[in-house]
């Protein structure tokens, strides 16, 4: 199955996405450090394209 936004669905994913990281952000607060954040963002980019295979 291939999924294609249209121009306007992905200029409202872009908004809720950079709300959510900002939510997160705010919430999480100095928790991790750079280099922690740094690993998570790694991680999690690992498990979302091993969901693809």
């Amino acid at each position: 199955m291939n999924v294609t936004l249209t121009p306007a669905g992905f200029e409202l994913f872009r908004r809720v996405a950079r709300s959510h990281s900002e939510s997160i952000a705010k919430r999480m607060g100095g928790t991790l450090s750079t280099t922690e954040l740094e690993t998570l963002t790694e991680l999690c980019d690992r498990l979302r394209l091993a969901g693809k295979r």
